[in-house]
């Protein structure tokens, strides 16, 4: 009875809480619109998300990506002296090949109510590295349930010499929205390998 009690008390202050906040609106003359942009922030918090990628960073080699039949691939921390950004491993565009990608597909479809009535906002970043003035994109695709494309959105080509973080900010999931392709992209420009390298990717919804 007292966790019961408890567990209402915690409510009820929760509640006051936003009470005082939407008077504190009013007072200061937000008036109606400012009271539920209030409330429409208060109540939105729910759908933040934590990372929607799986193995975000290599170190379960290409686990839960799709290679593009390009021999996309991943290192280990140190090869050839190129560290990872964090953890022992980080993705890398492959052996003898002139172009590679790979991609996951989030499945977002738990979220179609509020997509489909605009109210949600995908941001995805992610490092990248390049040698040999080799390069490296990110993009990321919001598609239907039956994989058509619907829009695209990328973060431009990056060759940079260290580690750089790159990001694709609060893009509105247009109707119809029921997954989201995430795609890492390597282009060799020089050297026999493909030196585009990428680690620590993030997909958030909100």
């Amino acid at each position: 009875l007292e966790k019961v009690l408890g567990f209402i008390g915690g409510v009820m202050q929760e509640m006051e809480v936003m009470d005082m906040n939407i008077h504190r609106s009013l007072r200061r003359g937000l008036g109606f619109v400012g009271v539920v942009m209030v409330v429409g922030l208060w109540a939105n918090c729910a759908l933040a998300t934590g990372n929607l990628l799986l193995n975000p960073g290599a170190e379960s080699g290409l686990d839960y990506w799709t290679d593009h039949g390009t021999n996309f691939s991943w290192r280990w921390d140190g090869t050839d002296d190129h560290p990872s950004h964090s953890g022992s491993r980080f993705f890398y565009g492959g052996d003898d090949n002139d172009s590679s990608s790979a991609s996951q597909y989030p499945d977002v479809s738990d979220y179609a109510d509020a997509i489909d009535d605009g109210q949600v906002w995908a941001s995805f970043d992610g490092w990248i590295m390049a040698a040999q003035d080799d390069e490296g994109i990110l993009e990321m695709m919001f598609r239907t349930s039956g994989n058509s494309e619907i829009q695209y959105h990328h973060a431009g080509w990056k060759s940079p010499v260290g580690w750089n973080n790159y990001s694709i900010e609060n893009k509105n999931l247009p109707t119809n929205t029921r997954k989201i392709e995430i795609r890492m992209k390597s282009d060799r420009d020089d050297g026999s390998n493909n030196d585009g390298y990428f680690d620590d990717l993030c997909l958030r919804l909100k």
